[in-house]
């Protein structure tokens, strides 16, 4: 089968409580097919792109990098008791057409995600970010939740048509209408009284006004049609309005040309087949404007740290090693240390590795000044400490993995793996009627907040370092005692 159309618009699993497909799955429906091409164009995330891109090349297909990024007019919108509220959010499709296009998607997706104003229950850009970083980015009109439909739900005509002829003037030849045909085709309000139906009427006439190239695109969620069901569930886990747990739409599964000519009659769109199956077939239009493949890589590409990056870690680290002996000479630092550190430096500078080190500090640093917890000592006990046994206790340096233990809340469990860290760290002494608990101060322990009554819900995993005198430790919890 050699298909005439390519799918770009498509969600997987990476659209979390949304897609359900597996790019793999994707991937085989499409050369099943006869699919050139298919992109992901996952809700606000771009995780799947790297697996994306390894199971379409498995499969002889060439894969589109994209995403359906969310865009607000705002970012901070506040009521009139200065109470920050949720906004209206407007879906778009972004396509990498080059290497400049992917590193602007990358760079957009990032803004979405770095602080609280841009990402607020989703994350989200704004028109202005968009249209600065827009350089070498393909545009669709994307669906029903798209910044024109959702100012044709408000009447609002004149705002839709600039908009559109904005996106037009910033995206230039790289921007197309994308028209979907489902069963969606009820009142959303304001002009869409027919749903996608008036949405469609809408993009026909200002793209042919415009010459503005007119796809047919799926809107993909699902592999095959039975597959509404799990997404119907997948949908309502997510749904934190009743309204929304009505949404049914079996129409979301991959698609090819023969179910587009089917929907046209079935769902009422009824377009002449001669212009229906151009729209289909500029599918494969736009996606041979796209010349990106994500680069296969043999080695780290990381950020360079400084301009003499072999000096400067050999310097933080004699310093670090003085710091940790607390003395101002290394000559005054344990010979096997100082040895330990020559030979060390000298297999990382060899290897030309300084670079991620660094980096690493950089991170660590960050996550000091945070208040963030790391290392690989997280959470650790030291020896001597008593831990319940499904057939007795046991000091916590004696057990093994796989034996059965005791959780805190009484329920069996087993021990998948021992570690052991010979380390320099703070400790946290907790004193207690039977007897002391050490551990790493950053070690959560289930505690019961002084003063709280005995209840399951009451209970906290609170660090060791924060608890105080009065707090009760769970040893075996039971509400009944």
């Amino acid at each position: 089968m050699n298909d005439k159309y390519v799918p770009l618009h498509l969600h997987s699993i990476y659209s979390i409580y949304d897609g359900l497909g597996t790019v793999q799955e994707y991937a085989q429906k499409a050369a099943e097919y006869g699919h050139r091409a298919m992109a992901l164009t996952d809700h606000g995330r771009m995780g799947g792109i790297v697996d994306h891109r390894d199971a379409c090349l498995k499969n002889g297909i060439k894969p589109i990098v994209g995403i359906e990024a969310y865009i607000t007019n705002k970012l901070v919108t506040n009521n009139d008791k200065g109470k920050r509220k949720r906004t209206k959010n407007n879906h778009v499709i972004l396509l990498a057409k080059n290497d400049k296009g992917y590193k602007n998607i990358l760079r957009l997706n990032y803004l979405s995600n770095k602080d609280e104003e841009h990402y607020y229950y989703n994350p989200r850009i704004s028109f202005e970010e968009l249209f600065t970083y827009s350089e070498g980015i393909v545009c669709g009109s994307a669906c029903l939740a798209s910044s024109f439909a959702n100012l044709l739900k408000q009447e609002k005509e004149k705002e839709a048509e600039e908009l559109f002829i904005r996106f037009i003037e910033v995206f230039k030849d790289d921007f197309y209408a994308e028209i979907q045909l489902n069963e969606v085709n009820i009142d959303e309000g304001g002009l869409l009284s027919r749903g996608q139906i008036s949405y469609n009427n809408w993009l026909i006439e200002k793209a042919t006004r415009f010459g503005v190239p007119l796809v047919v695109t799926g809107d993909v969620h699902y592999i095959n049609k039975e597959d509404y069901k799990t997404q119907q569930l997948s949908f309502n886990l997510r749904a934190d309005k009743e309204e929304d747990e009505e949404f049914i739409c079996e129409s979301l599964f991959y698609h090819n040309t023969e179910d587009f000519l089917n929907f046209n009659k079935d769902f009422g769109y009824n377009y002449r087949e001669e212009d229906l199956k151009s729209w289909i077939e500029n599918s494969v239009y736009i996606s041979d404007k796209i010349d990106f493949i994500i680069p296969e890589r043999d080695r780290m590409f990381l950020p360079r740290m400084s301009n003499d990056e072999e000096d400067d870690l050999v310097k933080k680290s004699v310093e670090g090693l003085k710091k940790y002996f607390k003395v101002d000479n290394l000559s005054d630092v344990p010979e096997e240390y100082t040895k330990r550190l020559k030979n060390e430096l000298s297999l990382i500078l060899r290897k030309g590795v300084s670079r991620y080190f660094l980096v690493l500090t950089d991170i660590c640093e960050y996550a000091d000044e945070q208040g963030i917890a790391r290392g690989v000592a997280r959470g650790c006990f030291l020896p001597g400490n008593i831990v319940s046994m499904l057939d007795g206790t046991k000091e916590i340096q004696n057990i093994k993995a796989k034996e059965k233990i005791f959780t805190g809340f009484g329920s069996k469990s087993y021990v998948d793996t021992v570690f052991e860290y010979d380390i320099k760290e703070d400790i946290s002494v907790l004193k207690t009627d039977c007897g002391e608990i050490s551990s790493t101060k950053d070690h959560e322990i289930l505690v019961l907040k002084k003063g709280l009554e005995k209840k399951k819900e009451n209970l906290r995993w609170v660090k060791a370092s924060d608890i105080i005198p009065g707090d009760f430790l769970v040893k075996d919890y039971d509400e009944g005692e």
